[in-house]
């Protein structure tokens, strides 16, 4: 399924979310960037505020074989993170630094599993907008 294809989907499931931040703590760093994002991340001379401070995005990302990347490393000890350094607690809600120019498609996508066009197997148990949807039918 292409990414066109996979956002038609996510907005026929009126899908909302609550800005919980389950998805971004429980599976944030299991992302990958495909090829093109990879070079979208590695050209950008943009600074971008983390938890760590300013960086460039190529900081938290290992490039794969096949011109991918994976993604949530430690700027400094390139020691992988195991949650998105880019999740920001303000209040009772989460949100995303880099929502707008740099967030990866998986996230775009959420719930919506990029390659197979469904919803991601897991998400009940974290997402209770995915919780409210799934419940409804």
């Amino acid at each position: 399924m292409n990414i066109e294809e996979a956002l038609k989907k996510l907005k026929k499931t009126e899908f909302k979310c609550e800005q919980c931040g389950g998805c971004c703590l429980a599976c944030g760093y299991t992302l990958d960037l495909n090829p093109e994002e990879t070079k979208k991340w590695k050209r950008s001379k943009e600074l971008v505020f983390s938890n760590f401070g300013y960086y460039h995005l190529a900081n938290f990302m290992d490039i794969l074989p096949n011109k991918s990347a994976d993604i949530w490393f430690h700027p400094q000890t390139g020691e992988e993170l195991f949650r998105c350094p880019f999740l920001r607690k303000k209040g009772p809600t989460y949100r995303c630094l880099i929502y707008n120019n740099f967030r990866p498609h998986a996230c775009r996508l959420y719930p919506i599993d990029q390659n197979t066009g469904e919803f991601i197997k897991v998400v009940s148990d974290f997402c209770p907008g995915v919780r409210r949807i799934t419940t409804k039918k």
